[in-house]
């Protein structure tokens, strides 16, 4: 794919990190099999992913990466805040997001559990995780929210090379 001067281009990622209610990460460890479910099983999932040399911090570098990259200019960053499920009521808007994120997720434990399974994670803890984590997100008992952290920038004329 090829960025032309003066295209656009616009990046999105989450930061594989759960937050609360009033926006706060929920932080946990792996040391632990237990509550709050979701938030514990992505703490699973991070820590496989590092274990076995993978990094998921882009989102926390998407910024940063594009505005000190000569390539680019009027790079401009947004982030929002996603219900992990249906559990805001106060708009149409909200329920849905909440609903699509819930699947989406929900996917995303079925495709996680290679990972988990091929970090060492005995199957028995895999399954427990991922069945509680299910069940708290169909219920929407959790009121999480996931980070989607937005980047966008123009490529300068030239390309940002040197003349």
């Amino acid at each position: 794919m090829v960025l032309r001067p003066g295209g656009l281009m616009d990046l999105m990622e989450f930061d594989f990190h759960v937050y609360d209610d009033h926006y706060r990460r929920i932080e946990l460890d792996a040391s632990r099999v237990a509550e709050p479910w979701w938030p514990r099983w992505l703490t699973f999932l991070n820590a496989a992913a590092r274990n076995r040399g993978g990094d998921v911090d882009a989102a926390t570098y998407i910024h940063s990466w594009t505005a000190n990259h000569r390539a680019f200019e009027d790079v401009q960053y947004r982030e929002f805040w996603v219900p992990t499920s249906p559990w805001r009521k106060d708009t149409e808007f909200q329920i849905r997001m909440g609903m699509s994120m819930r699947d989406d997720i929900l996917a995303f434990l079925k495709s996680g559990r290679p990972l988990l399974l091929g970090s060492g994670v005995p199957e028995d803890i895999v399954d427990e995780l991922e069945r509680n984590a299910a069940f708290e997100l169909t219920s929407a008992r959790g009121r999480y929210y996931m980070r989607l952290q937005c980047v966008w920038a123009r490529k300068r004329p030239g390309g940002g090379r040197h003349p």
